[in-house]
């Protein structure tokens, strides 16, 4: 069963699901496949890319109660087996998720995807400066080889 990896929205120029996240599109993408140690045959084989809304959508242009709305649509979609992880604070909170901690995987008791194995990432914008912490980055590769491993959830 693949991973469901779920952002907040698809880049410009991306037309494709399967496109959002990848590194000819997406400054994003690199850095997760550089902070993953993932490469792109295995993200292509083992992930599932969603977005939570469905448009490009600017940071000034987010509005929750939409990410909200598309979150309860996006849930229903997902296999409820499928590990899921939810890309950045934004997206994790539209699941239900505010205080989830990163890296850590749960079994919420409400919220859109209840009872589901659910981890947060930090968002791999070149904005978020959690991924500046060397210790954070061998953190979080270390739980994402593992998932892509299998030995996680």
């Amino acid at each position: 069963m693949k991973i469901v990896l779920i952002g907040e929205a698809p880049v410009q120029g991306a037309r494709r699901p399967e496109e959002w996240l990848h590194p000819r599109f997406c400054s994003s993408g690199r850095r997760l496949l550089l902070y993953s140690g993932w490469t792109l045959e295995e993200l292509e084989a083992n992930v599932e890319r969603r977005n939570l809304y469905p448009h490009p959508v600017k940071a000034r242009e987010w509005r929750a109660d939409r990410a909200r709305a598309f979150a309860e649509i996006e849930a229903r979609s997902i296999h409820p087996d499928a590990p899921v992880v939810l890309l950045g604070q934004r997206v994790s909170e539209a699941f239900g998720f505010p205080g989830c901690d990163v890296l850590e995987w749960s079994l919420p008791v409400h919220g859109t995807l209840q009872g589901r194995n659910v981890a947060v990432v930090p968002h791999p914008s070149g904005l978020n400066r959690w991924w500046n912490d060397l210790g954070n980055q061998v953190g979080a590769r270390r739980f994402l080889r593992e998932l892509m491993d299998g030995r996680r959830p």
